[in-house]
């Protein structure tokens, strides 16, 4: 029966591996390595083995900086797209209740409107 541990060799090396009968194909282990469950290894940036669970080993710093914060343009960007959504639909509220737009504001959002229909 073949089963996904991670090794933690006697030099600190992480490996995950196969683990056929207790026996890792290909590698000898030695007294000091120990094969621990896969667990939630792969949910770490710095896995660390504390002896009885995987914990973080990684700094904040290391952690935001592989998870950095959106600038201040890329969030407008973002809630622009939203906003230009909203205002599309109240154009639209407001056309079918009569109210007149400028034939150019009209035509900007048939443009978007056709842009997001070819998503």
């Amino acid at each position: 029966m073949s089963d996904v541990k991670v090794l933690i060799k006697s030099t600190g090396d992480i490996d995950v591996v196969h683990v056929e009968n207790g026996v890792v194909p290909g590698y000898e282990l030695q007294n000091d390595d120990i094969l621990v469950p896969l667990g939630l290894y792969n949910n770490f940036v710095k896995p660390h083995w504390d002896g009885t669970q995987w914990e973080e080993g990684a700094t904040q710093d290391e952690t935001d900086a592989l998870n950095p914060t959106p600038s201040i343009i890329q969030q407008l960007t973002a809630t622009d797209a939203g906003m230009a959504r909203v205002a599309e639909d109240i154009v639209d509220l407001l056309v079918a209740e009569g109210k007149v737009f400028p034939q150019s504001v009209l035509d900007k959002i048939a443009e978007r409107k056709a842009l997001r229909s070819s998503l």
